[in-house]
Formats: structure tokens, sequence, C-alpha cells
């Protein structure tokens, strides 16, 4: 990933992802994955991506489905 943002922008995203949509966590995981889970889902719901842009459009389709 070429492009990566740093960790503080890559940090800040993720925070701005969950003030959009407070009933979600999100962080990085093991080799710069990003995951996010659901808060209290059952069964749980987790989305990975590689990229900030690809998880969120990935809970607003979840959330969208939902409705």
């Amino acid at each position: 990933m070429a492009n990566d943002p740093t960790p503080g922008a890559l940090c800040a995203t993720l925070h701005r992802i969950e003030h959009d949509h407070p009933c979600w966590h999100t962080w990085v995981g093991v080799g710069g994955l990003l995951y996010a889970r659901r808060l209290k889902s059952s069964p749980p719901v987790v989305y990975r991506a590689a990229d900030p842009a690809e998880l969120e459009a990935r809970i607003r389709e979840h959330e969208r489905q939902q409705r």
C-alpha cells in the first residue's frame, strides 16, 4: 500500500467513522488491515477492508440492508 496515510491520519479517520456510525467500533489489525465491528450485534457483525473508504462503504451497506 504505497499511499498509506500516516498513523495519526488513519486514527483520525477511524475516529470519524466511529463518530458518524456510533454503533460501530473500528481498529487497525495485524498487517494494517482495518476492521469494524457492530456493537451488541448477535450474531457478531465484523467487516474488514484495506482502506477506510472501503470499510465505511461496507458499514453503510450493512446499515442500508437493515432498514
